[in-house]
């Protein structure tokens, strides 16, 4: 057959227009085998059964991404968790995305948020339903959102414990809440224990002799042996050596979760502005240098920025409270961080603070004068008729007025103080003056106890509220 050059041309203008044709056709389809090959870069595989699982999860102060799996006829599920973690307020967000099935359904599960945060606890939960190509439905998307919150650490919601820390340690501790307020000399260590093996210690005592060697000693004891010291919280009530001697042991030997330190600081923190961090003005700090507080400076910076330490430094504050083993601690003062601009003592500048717990009340001091204690009553909401006092500034005349007596009134009093004239305890003083022995007979009905007449004195409450001077092995009704 012969053919006309003008039925060639139309002949092949047909076969270039059909090519054209089938290409344009054909790229949709080529874009959806694209969207359903499975992402191997999250390693997840899929058949034509159905997707498996995501498995990728979101941690920390963020979200949690699901996984997207596509099936080829099947259903495609996504999960995500997002765990979010704050103070005052803790919010977690999941996402999960479900999977987009060629001829199937796409089901997205949102995945579990969870907020764990000390006041208010928040969680959301996103699910996104998967697209159904071809014959396929979309999918339903579920959302779950679990919130989960603590009791606030305080009113701004800066200090920080998780209380499931340490739940290993609850059949070595017992039931019991445990205070121990140690014979250390001239010094002050309180070592507490409470009934879900939470641990708190307010001071160490000395800095030297066999008041230090003492503590060290004692300390280790109560953790079972061979194992790492463990601390919630490490109150420092203020930087004398009495007081932190064996501080940067503590912090340097042990895994400590918040230490709440003195307000005062050493002339190299005021020199590179360490003080701003604790919203401290430029100028106002007050400085107190001895080579003891460098010590233990030096050590929180180590155990600060430890690889993988989470130790949280505080300074403490009136009105901050946190909580701890069923109890709380609440802080009264130093009232400022700075008296005035002239020289004034350290003790001064002492952390006054109450521990709550099983409707007992313990006041603790540290070396606190007279003005200091005054000043807590002023604030009007310092507790009365309280349980036990830990007697201020070893029993020196400088501390524990009259009135301040008269409003604690307390059941016991425990003076930790060293022997007199026994060598190296530290006591050159002639603490507990008679001033203050006279102070507690006419002003209270409290029971005093001393460390330098009765050794180790400690005290234990039941689960009942009911507690026990454990040195005599006196029940006494709640």
């Amino acid at each position: 057959m012969i053919f006309s050059r003008n039925s060639v041309f139309k002949k092949i203008s047909l076969i270039i227009i059909f090519i054209l044709v089938s290409v344009l056709f054909m790229m949709p389809l080529v874009g959806c085998i694209d969207f359903i090959i499975p992402d191997d870069s999250n390693g997840i595989e899929s058949d034509v059964n159905g997707g498996d699982s995501g498995t990728d999860h979101g941690s920390g102060n963020g979200n949690g991404s699901g996984g997207n799996d596509n099936g080829g006829n099947g259903n495609g599920n996504g999960n995500g968790n997002g765990n979010g973690n704050g103070n005052g307020n803790g919010n977690g967000n999941g996402n999960g995305n479900g999977g987009n099935g060629e001829n199937g359904n796409g089901n997205g599960n949102g995945g579990n948020g969870n907020g764990n945060g000390n006041g208010n606890g928040n969680g959301n939960g996103n699910g996104n339903g998967g697209n159904g190509n071809e014959n396929g439905n979309g999918g339903n998307g579920n959302g779950n959102g679990n919130g989960n919150g603590n009791g606030g650490d305080d009113i701004n919601g800066d200090y920080d414990i998780d209380d499931d820390d340490y739940d290993d340690y609850t059949h070595y501790y017992g039931e019991d809440l445990f205070i121990y307020f140690m014979d250390v000399g001239q010094g002050d260590a309180v070592f507490i224990r409470f009934p879900n093996g939470q641990t708190m210690l307010i001071d160490t005592g000395r800095h030297q002799g066999w008041p230090q060697q003492n503590f060290r000693r004692d300390i280790r004891s109560f953790f079972p042996a061979g194992e790492r010291m463990q601390f919630d919280w490490f109150i420092t009530t203020h930087s004398h050596a009495d007081h932190i001697g064996s501080a940067d042991f503590i912090t340097l030997n042990s895994n400590i979760h918040n230490i709440v330190r003195p307000i005062t600081f050493t002339a190299a923190e005021n020199f590179y502005g360490v003080y701003r961090e604790f919203g401290i003005p430029q100028g106002e700090a007050r400085v107190h240098t001895t080579a003891t507080f460098q010590r233990f400076v030096d050590a929180m910076q180590t155990a600060r920025w430890y690889d993988g330490s989470d130790t949280n430094i505080f300074i403490p504050r009136v009105g901050k409270y946190f909580y701890i083993g069923g109890g709380r601690v609440t802080f009264y003062s130093p009232t400022t961080h700075r008296y005035s601009t002239g020289t004034i003592n350290v003790n001064h500048y002492s952390t006054i603070f109450c521990l709550y717990f099983r409707g007992r009340r313990f006041v603790f001091t540290g070396d606190a004068y007279i003005v200091n204690e005054n000043r807590v009553m002023a604030n009007g909401n310092f507790p009365r008729d309280i349980d036990v006092l830990d007697v201020g500034h070893h029993g020196s005349s400088t501390s524990s007025g009259a009135s301040f007596l008269q409003h604690v009134n307390p059941r016991y009093a425990v003076i930790q103080v060293g022997q007199a004239g026994l060598t190296g305890s530290g006591n050159t003083f002639g603490h507990p003056t008679a001033a203050v022995l006279n102070r507690f007979a006419q002003n209270t009905t409290a029971t005093v106890l001393r460390t330098d007449l009765h050794g180790s004195i400690r005290f234990r409450i039941s689960e009942s509220g009911t507690y026990k001077q454990m040195q005599y092995g006196i029940v006494l009704s709640p």
